[in-house]
């Protein structure tokens, strides 16, 4: 995952990476912060699909598939 909840000194949590965090998703709920973890990083890792996707479209225009752009189905 590209966030995770972590605690702070004060014992409450936050989405964070490393020994960063985002000050604004500070909670008292562990379960809170790690739901806010994992909807930053889906969030995160569809922003990269879009723009592998966008490059894709760009360089190779005629080898998309409108219907399943990504090649997943078989």
């Amino acid at each position: 995952m590209k966030y995770k909840a972590i605690q702070l000194i004060d014992k409450s949590y936050a989405v964070g990476y490393g020994k960063r965090y985002y000050p604004d998703t500070k909670t008292a709920n562990k379960k809170e912060a790690e739901v806010n973890a994992l909807m930053m990083s889906a969030r995160w890792y569809q922003d990269k699909m879009s723009e592998c996707h966008q490059v894709l479209n760009e360089k190779y225009p005629d080898h998309i598939d409108p219907v399943d752009p990504l090649g997943y189905l078989a």
